[in-house]
């Protein structure tokens, strides 16, 4: 199994670097976005977008808590850090991608990029919990007495798992949605004005 040096340096940003690619490529290669023809369902009630969107930003915010911890704890042990904060900066692009509806539609399948980084992100956070489980159980491997143990570590890597699996869902639920602002029912202020 790869070392922890080896994930941290060359796996762990490797979602990163892919999410970037990925809009480098859609944005200059396509020219309508890739979810043009899909088929989407409309919101009933502005809050129910409201409420997916808190619960989507709330998600990336454990993530980036759950990143902080390790890192923290990693620190902490004199372990070396590598490129994992390099996490931080796919997150915050997929959020600024969704927050500003893909520079206003300017970024072409950004919504696609976004769910192939949850994905890669969470594809990683499963091999790295297989490596550390394949380590020899000796103490020396195992690092249990000290104050940040494989098993803690295996825990932290398992809740974001768990997090990086929902933000895939949510990014996929987002994709084929109409936002409020496209929705049959919906008028801007200044038409219903006019009709008046």
């Amino acid at each position: 199994m790869p070392t922890q040096c080896y994930f941290d340096t060359i796996l762990v940003p490797l979602p990163t670097w892919l999410l970037i690619a990925l809009l480098l490529i859609f944005s200059l290669a396509l020219r309508a976005p890739l979810d043009a023809k899909a088929k989407r369902w409309t919101y009933k009630r502005r809050w129910h977008r409201v409420v997916h969107l808190v619960v989507y930003y709330f998600f990336i915010a454990v993530v980036l808590l759950m990143e902080s911890v390790e890192v923290a704890r990693l620190a902490q042990i004199n372990f070396g850090l590598g490129l994992i904060p390099f996490v931080y900066v796919g997150c915050v692009i997929a959020a600024a991608g969704q927050a500003t509806k893909g520079l206003g539609h300017r970024l072409r399948g950004w919504q696609v990029a976004n769910a192939v980084f949850w994905a890669a992100s969470l594809a990683v956070s499963v091999a790295k919990v297989a490596a550390l489980n394949a380590l020899p159980r000796d103490e020396a491997y195992r690092r249990e007495e000290g104050p940040y143990g494989v098993s803690h570590q295996v825990t932290d890597l398992t809740i974001l798992i768990a997090f990086y699996a929902l933000l895939f869902v949510y990014e996929i639920a987002l994709l084929f949605s109409t936002p409020w602002s496209e929705s049959v029912g919906h008028q801007p202020a200044g038409q219903l004005e006019q009709k008046v």
